[in-house]
């Protein structure tokens, strides 16, 4: 394991313990992220320095170990730049290797879903999500590939947005309402995880799991 990829397990498993002058039992606490926070900084600093040893068509994301072996690999794959306009959670490929459809975030108030075709590299639809707070990570999709359900979270309050493979949404669930669960689980700064999880199962059904903070009063 790489100095650098030390660093950063020990830094996460430093944030998820307590501060010594925490009043809480353990999770996460200000310190705790300002520890992470540094060397995450520092990381990335790492990674931008060694990226730009390289060209542009050498550039292996993902696995520094490979960065300094770019050209073996140039020739093996063919890659297209698109631009998304905001930074990029998460991607996928539908199972009828038709489209990539991925979650785009656009500040705390706005994530997006995009799709673009991967044949002609195009915008096939984009789906905005307005809201106070939003977190939202992955995108379920069923075995034909045809349509999806992303879950996600406002402040507090979860959904899970149905999404057929035009952009139109199908159905958008209010979680909170139905499980009749209040809005105190409320995600965390700097993380997209929404605390809310979904998966298609049998017959198109789907499985949905939800983090709800108890009152310990």
């Amino acid at each position: 394991m790489s100095s650098y990829l030390k660093r950063d397990k020990k830094a996460l498993r430093e944030a998820l313990l307590k501060s010594r002058d925490s009043e809480y039992e353990g999770g996460l606490n200000e310190e705790a992220l300002r520890i992470y926070d540094e060397a995450y900084d520092k990381q990335k600093k790492y990674k931008e320095q060694l990226l730009s040893k390289l060209s542009d068509e050498d550039q292996i994301q993902g696995l520094d170990q490979f960065s300094n072996y770019g050209k073996l690999f140039s020739d093996l794959t063919k890659r297209q730049h698109i631009d998304t306009g905001f930074d990029v959670v998460t991607i996928i490929i539908t199972y009828d290797s038709q489209y990539c459809v991925a979650i785009v975030r656009n500040g705390d108030a706005q994530y997006d879903l995009q799709s673009y075709s991967l044949r002609t590299f195009k915008s096939h639809f984009k789906r905005s999500y307005d809201g106070d707070f939003l977190k939202m990570a992955l995108i379920e999709q069923t075995l034909t590939g045809k349509t999806f359900c992303i879950a996600y979270q406002d402040n507090g309050e979860f959904f899970i947005s149905f999404v057929d493979q035009k952009g139109e949404e199908l159905d958008n669930f209010n979680v909170t309402e139905y499980l009749g669960i209040d809005n105190t689980s409320l995600p965390l700064a700097d993380f997209y995880e929404p605390r809310i999880a979904v998966s298609f199962i049998e017959d198109d059904n789907v499985m949905v799991s939800v983090y709800h903070r108890g009152d310990k009063t």
